[in-house]
């Protein structure tokens, strides 16, 4: 899996990203990644699929460590192909991380960051089960010109049915 990681990410977890900047492997195994901070709950990392634009949440905590936080995405992830039953756990058990480099999906990521504080700031703590699921699906429900205005659900549930049969 590639994991196209931001400065505050790369810093926050101290990761080393590569300087090359290699092409998408496919949907759901490349990734923009980002952290950002929603009052009285605390920091989350944020990940988004290059293709489809699906993003998860993922809760920090008291998780500092880059193998906490790659754990939590990959237990996500795990559930996701289980559910969707596409490809095989193997695929994300390796991860690179590298640097950023298309405006467009780091400008819908950015959205995605504003609107998923404004949703989770809106609500009191504890952060529940029914709050985390409001935040995903107000930013998998946005439509995003760079989707050619689909929404990011839209368009990952085509590339499961794509992979589906293929």
């Amino acid at each position: 899996m590639l994991i196209r990681a931001s400065a505050k990410f790369a810093k926050t977890f101290r990761c080393v990203r590569s300087d090359r900047r290699p092409p998408a492997p496919g949907p759901f195994l490349a990734w923009y990644a980002d952290v950002f901070t929603a009052r009285r709950f605390g920091r989350f990392a944020i990940f988004s699929d290059e293709h489809t634009l699906f993003t998860y949440l993922v809760p920090m905590g008291n998780r500092r460590t880059l193998a906490a936080v790659i754990e939590g995405f990959h237990r996500t992830m795990g559930q996701f192909f289980a559910h969707a039953r596409i490809h095989d756990q193997a695929a994300v058990t390796e991860v690179e991380f590298v640097l950023r480099d298309d405006r467009r999906v780091i400008g819908c990521q950015n959205d995605f960051i504003y609107h998923a504080r404004h949703c989770l700031e809106e609500n009191h703590p504890p952060l529940d089960d029914e709050i985390f699921l409001q935040a995903h699906d107000a930013i998998n429900g946005m439509p995003m010109a760079h989707l050619g205005f689909r929404m990011p659900r839209e368009a990952m549930q085509e590339e499961v049915a794509k992979l589906r049969r293929g």
